[in-house]
């Protein structure tokens, strides 16, 4: 990974996660001499090194591994933000309908979509209600539109 001074400065990249690496290395070696000591001191002190150098391996790394989930999840919802888009991969929503008051402006871009100019909605002349201009008839009273 190529990361420079300024990620550092603006705690883009953490250090904790690198500090936490050469602490979990060095308690790896202090506990792999304590063991090697507690053999050499022979008896039944050989079995507790084993004993000792299996068990502290394993609660050393799992202690690690959940401290160090963190910073893993940090790190990839930082790459998953700079991988999409601000929508997703949905564009903006587009109305679908003219304005009020008469027709929507022609050619209106809206994200990547462009909108066509809508008509006027007509008015029946029988009932006087708004019909939408692709019908014959009026939806209300059912007189034929012209």
């Amino acid at each position: 990974m190529n990361y420079d001074f300024k990620d550092f400065v603006t705690f883009r990249r953490m250090m904790a996660p690198i500090l936490l690496q050469i602490l979990f290395w060095f308690l790896m070696v202090l506990n792999i001499v304590g063991s090697i000591y507690l053999m050499t001191r022979g008896g039944s002190f050989i079995a507790l090194g084993f004993v000792n150098l299996i068990i502290q391996t394993l609660v050393i790394r799992v202690i690690f591994e959940l401290l160090i989930i963190f910073f893993r999840m940090n790190e990839t919802l930082t790459e998953i933000k700079k991988n999409t888009n601000p929508y997703g991969s949905f564009a903006p929503p587009v109305p679908a309908y003219a304005p009020a008051g008469g027709m929507a402006p022609a050619n209106q871009v809206v994200g990547a979509q462009t909108l066509a100019a809508q008509p006027r909605q007509k008015t029946c002349s029988n009932c006087g209600a708004s019909v939408d201009p692709s019908l014959s008839f009026c939806n209300k009273c059912g007189q034929a539109l012209t």
